[in-house]
């Protein structure tokens, strides 16, 4: 009897993730990096759980769940003029949701990328996927860099970080980091955080970085990642979905599920292994990483 339910779990599944799409033993060719579907079922399979509200990463313990594993190339489920579209919607409240929904940790994270990136007086850094400029003004207040470039593709986010921060050196870019409009060997320093996991090309973009660092470059990246540890997952889950979207939503004026969105993205996204391992395949020599706060969050340095 259980093997026919889960049978029949995989085939719902299947029609729910793969209706027009080819798949192949439960494989989805979407996009980039791994995700795990998982799917909790009643007993008589007569419902299920709605798809984009448990989104959850493989944490080998499945309980009375039944796991169907769906491997697909996107760290997104839209594609990347969506993702423009719902940074825009978001960019007035964008400050104020990441500053109240961290409590305040997020400053703290930014200062401790700023501080490993330790760029050297005259040194050219690019802070890509900059968003509203915390970590672009962060780099120019330090008075060290010979230049600093803030790099996003929200024009909307853009324009915020060139009013918080008028008065800095610094030149504002609209563009795509898997596409730099920029020479090889430009910069010495290449900064991004909690912008990697929006990138539907994450290969692409990490090459991007390698290519316009010059000779001992490094990139230092900023991310969540999904916590290891089960209780403080099962807390944080509680949180990102239940009360995260809302309270967001609400201060963002937004209705279109943006936040739930970057909660699926935070959930989903590569363990730091992996992400070190992605960017030695992009042409790094090395890479390392140190996990902050709980496992929530990781700081990455990758040298060419």
């Amino acid at each position: 009897m259980r093997i026919a339910q889960r049978r029949t779990a995989h085939r719902i599944a299947q029609n729910v993730l793969c209706k027009n799409r080819t798949a192949c033993a439960h494989e989805c060719n979407l996009g980039h990096a791994s995700y795990s579907f998982v799917f909790i079922c009643l007993s008589n399979l007569k419902h299920f759980i709605r798809l984009h509200e448990k989104i959850v990463p493989i944490t080998g313990k499945t309980a009375s769940i039944f796991r169907v594993a769906c491997r697909y190339n996107a760290t997104m489920p839209v594609n990347a003029s969506d993702i423009q579209a719902m940074f825009a919607r978001i960019a007035p409240a964008y400050d104020i949701n990441n500053r109240l929904h961290s409590l305040g940790r997020d400053i703290a994270w930014r200062r401790a990328l700023v501080a490993t990136a330790d760029v050297k007086s005259g040194q050219a850094v690019l802070d890509a996927a900059c968003g509203t400029g915390d970590v672009t003004g962060m780099l120019a207040a330090g008075g060290l860099a010979g230049r600093v470039v803030g790099l996003d593709f929200c024009q909307e986010m853009i324009a915020i970080a060139q009013r918080k921060f008028a008065g800095d050196a610094v030149e504002w870019v609209v563009g795509d980091a898997t596409k730099l409009p920029f020479a090889d060997a430009t910069f010495d320093v290449v900064t991004i955080a909690f912008g990697l996991r929006n990138i539907p090309d994450i290969p692409k973009a990490l090459a991007e970085f390698r290519r316009v660092l010059r000779p001992g470059g490094r990139l230092v990246a900023l991310e969540f990642h999904p916590p290891r540890r089960q209780a403080l997952g099962g807390l944080l889950s509680f949180y990102l979905w239940k009360i995260m979207p809302r309270t967001a939503g609400l201060i963002a004026r937004d209705r279109t599920g943006a936040y739930r969105y970057l909660c699926t993205s935070m959930h989903s996204f590569m363990q730091p292994e992996e992400l070190s391992a992605a960017m030695q395949q992009a042409g790094f020599s090395e890479a390392s990483f140190r996990r902050l706060n709980f496992d929530l969050a990781a700081i990455h340095v990758a040298k060419i």
